[in-house]
């Protein structure tokens, strides 16, 4: 049981953790185009950041 609790929590937080890489990035994108900068190069540029 221990065991399956273990992977249950490492999923989660592999989860928890894609959530939040998608909401930066997601952000990221966000701030680019309310400053007027999202272009090829932005999104290469917040990609590659990652």
């Amino acid at each position: 049981m221990d065991e399956l609790n273990a992977y249950q929590s490492y999923y989660e937080a592999v989860k928890n953790n894609a959530e939040a890489r998608y909401k930066l990035l997601m952000a990221k994108v966000s701030q680019a185009r309310a400053t007027g900068d999202l272009g090829h190069n932005a999104i290469a540029q917040i990609s590659c950041s990652q």
